[in-house]
């Protein structure tokens, strides 16, 4: 005898038989990576960026390179709290994709005498 309703899946049916979805792929870790390609290695060099090698001022290019704090410096609080009487402009990059790595302590400054 045939049932006069329809049986219908329950929840428990429908898990069970879904077929089963592969996982989307993870990013690609950009940071290790020069220009995100898998297996090259970023080439770390020591420079001045070309951003920060000198400002245009009353159409005059000025240098902002690596100096010795100005004597009005050597007065302030800062100078009395943590020493620093040298200012360096130097930081690490990847000289092929240009990544700036961050700067370099001033102690340890290719310039500084």
């Amino acid at each position: 005898m045939t049932k006069w309703y329809q049986e219908y899946p329950t929840p428990q049916d429908k898990r069970s038989k879904a077929p089963k979805v592969a996982k989307p792929r993870s990013r690609k870790d950009r940071k290790r990576w020069c220009g995100g390609h898998v297996g090259r290695e970023h080439q770390i060099v020591v420079a001045i960026p070309p951003n920060r090698a000198g400002r245009v001022r009353n159409r005059k290019v000025e240098a902002r390179l690596c100096h010795e704090a100005p004597d009005w410096y050597l007065q302030t609080r800062m100078f009395k709290e943590f020493g620093r009487d040298w200012f360096c402009q130097h930081v690490t990059m990847c000289t092929v994709c240009g990544r700036l790595f961050g700067p370099i302590p001033w102690q340890q400054c290719p310039d500084r005498p």
